[in-house]
């Protein structure tokens, strides 16, 4: 039997698809476009010098969904998978401090960890349900958009995808 991609997830399959999509373009749209690091002998987007670069933008951003979609992140923060005696189980994560651009940018590479290394299926979903799961990807595919927005090198590689791997 073979199931389908994203069958077990406690959100909608385009929903994720879309988001993992998106982010996939932005890392290597960052490390394209100036913001790439090294670490453990590869090439990383280096989301807190991009975070810093777009910070007055980002507070200048006259958007209500995406003000709502940075209010939600940061007051419903993804939780995080951690290990216990007892096996797998979810903590809250609190934000740290910081701008409003390193926190939400922040918020939004935890909702992908949880997507991606599969947290967020039936199985293991700590309790969040439908709503929320879907709320917090919806809101970090508006603040992962409305931030590479900000600056123009990297959305413009963003907005190519992969043509220049």
């Amino acid at each position: 039997m073979t199931l389908q991609p994203f069958a077990s997830l406690k959100l909608p399959r385009h929903l994720a698809m879309d988001f993992m999509d998106a982010f996939m373009r932005a890392e290597n749209a960052l490390k394209q476009g100036g913001f790439a690091t090294m670490a453990n002998g590869a090439a990383c987007a280096h989301w807190d010098k991009f975070a810093s670069s777009i910070k007055a933008g980002f507070d200048a951003i006259d958007n209500q969904s995406f003000r709502d979609s940075v209010i939600y992140l940061v007051q419903n923060p993804p939780r995080k998978q951690v290990i216990k005696e007892s096996g797998l189980e979810w903590e809250d994560s609190p934000v740290p401090t910081g701008s409003a651009a390193h926190q939400s940018l922040l918020m939004v590479r935890r909702v992908r960890n949880n997507l991606f290394h599969g947290g967020k299926t039936f199985v293991l979903g700590g309790g969040d349900t439908f709503e929320r799961n879907t709320n917090l990807v919806t809101a970090s595919g508006k603040v992962l958009d409305h931030a590479i927005r900000l600056n123009h090198i990297v959305h413009s590689y963003h907005s190519r995808g992969y043509s220049n791997i």
